[in-house]
């Protein structure tokens, strides 16, 4: 084979290994963008019917007042033992319950469910 075939072939070579990279970063990237669209769709559905079964489950007299900060929300209440543990279990949930809040990992619509809770909570 002559040096210029070989070249040739070489330089053939590295492209088509490049664009085999590329379109596998493409692809992943892609299926990561459809994967969180379709959980933040997921989220949204669940908001509605999700704030009102938190309001339910802390007790809307035992809320003192509700917050977000980046992807949580955060529920100061007055008296932890009004909280029905057993359904804030059963609404699988992320969270953390502490003496007098509870912080709810909810992602990218956490100040869409806090809107939410404060419009239960004054509505009610």
């Amino acid at each position: 084979m002559s040096k210029l075939v070989l070249i040739t072939l070489i330089v053939v070579g590295i492209i088509v290994a490049l664009l085999i990279a590329l379109f596998v970063v493409v692809y992943i990237k892609t299926s990561r963008a459809k994967k969180i669209s379709n959980n933040e769709k997921e989220v949204e559905k669940k908001a509605n019917s999700l704030a009102s079964e938190v309001v339910d489950t802390i007790k809307k007299e035992n809320i003192k007042e509700v917050s977000f900060q980046g992807s949580r929300v955060s529920i100061v209440f007055l008296n932890k033992e009004q909280i029905d543990k057993e359904r804030l279990e059963k609404l699988n949930l992320q969270y953390m319950l502490m003496n007098d809040k509870i912080i709810i990992m909810i992602g990218s619509k956490a100040e869409d469910f806090k809107n939410q809770i404060e419009e239960l909570i004054k509505n009610s």
